[in-house]
């Protein structure tokens, strides 16, 4: 069990949803719509296209290894009109 986000194809575990919120919010990005439980609460497309900013922007901090997912999640957050967390 993890966090899907219906809508954007995405699913972390919630050790990978955690390490992903914790990069975000020492990166700067606004993680205000960003939850630990799974209620469908709603991710706003501009706050998707915020993390795929930001991951592509701090993607050379990554091992290569992580950087072949981060990159595809990158393209799935930038294209995906909003999301809900399940």
């Amino acid at each position: 069990m993890g966090m899907d986000l219906i809508g954007s194809g995405l699913s972390y575990s919630w050790y990978g949803w955690r390490r992903l919120v914790e990069h975000l919010e020492a990166w700067g990005t606004d993680i205000s719509e960003l939850r630990f439980s799974n209620d469908g609460d709603p991710i706003s497309k501009e706050t998707c296209s915020a993390i795929a900013d930001a991951l592509e922007a701090h993607l050379h901090e990554f091992s290569e290894e992580d950087r072949d997912w981060i990159e595809q999640d990158i393209d799935a957050w930038r294209s995906c009109n909003g999301c809900s967390q399940w």
